[in-house]
């Protein structure tokens, strides 16, 4: 795809999830049917976990071994991704590995803990590695509305914002704040459907990505041509 048609991709991706969106609150939905869709491991979030792991295929099959090993850092976020969606950071442990909690509570135990710092360290150290090495190009690429730039910061607002309605209730009830049962719904949909998004727009961001590859691979094949 041209860049055109990767801007044009995300926003018929944003306006199909905002679709999706409302019609999973529509009164044409039945209610068990809303849960099916909505539910943790319900057909969203299997579809997100699926997004995911097309993801890890198509970076494996356009980049082969030398991406991998080269943006390992970026592959290992999309796994941790697609394991937080399986629910792997509480499936076997005392309690969420994402919770400040479990690293202080008397209740988890030792080796549940060095596990559980394994794992974020991974978290810090795949998120500063892809700071440290693209940050300068991703604002000097939304400068020029690269088409991998503005894809990128989609996946980072998604990510922001789904993870603040992530349990809205509960922080807000904690700050003394008590929302409808109503809101919360509406909330806890947008989370799941932004969720969703995510891996899409990241596939349309890598699909740009290695056109962009193969187009300064083949300038640069030009240039040595005409230099014989």
């Amino acid at each position: 795809m041209t860049h055109t048609q990767t801007k044009t991709a995300y926003l018929v991706t944003c306006a199909l999830l905002l679709l999706l969106w409302g019609f999973s609150l529509s009164s044409w939905l039945s209610e068990p049917s809303r849960v099916v869709l909505l539910k943790e491991n319900g057909i969203i979030e299997s579809a997100t976990v699926l997004g995911y792991a097309l993801c890890l295929v198509f970076l494996a099959w356009k980049g082969g071994l030398s991406y991998l090993k080269k943006y390992h850092y970026a592959v290992l976020l999309v796994i941790l991704f697609m394991l937080r969606e399986l629910d792997f950071d509480k499936k076997f442990t005392t309690m969420g590995v994402l919770k400040s909690k479990f690293y202080v509570s008397p209740v988890v135990p030792v080796a549940e803990k060095a596990i559980g710092a394994m794992v974020i360290a991974l978290l810090i150290y795949a998120a500063v590695q892809c700071i440290r090495r693209h940050a300068r190009n991703l604002i000097r690429g939304l400068g020029s509305a690269c088409a991998v730039s503005i894809g990128i910061c989609l996946v980072l607002v998604f990510l922001a914002v789904s993870k603040s309605l992530d349990g809205i209730g509960r922080k807000l009830h904690d700050l003394g704040i008590e929302i409808s049962s109503r809101t919360s719904d509406v909330s806890a949909a947008l989370e799941e459907i932004l969720e969703l998004g995510i891996p899409v727009i990241l596939i349309l961001a890598a699909a740009a990505f290695f056109k962009n590859r193969a187009r300064a691979e083949e300038k640069e094949e030009g240039r040595e041509i005409s230099y014989l």
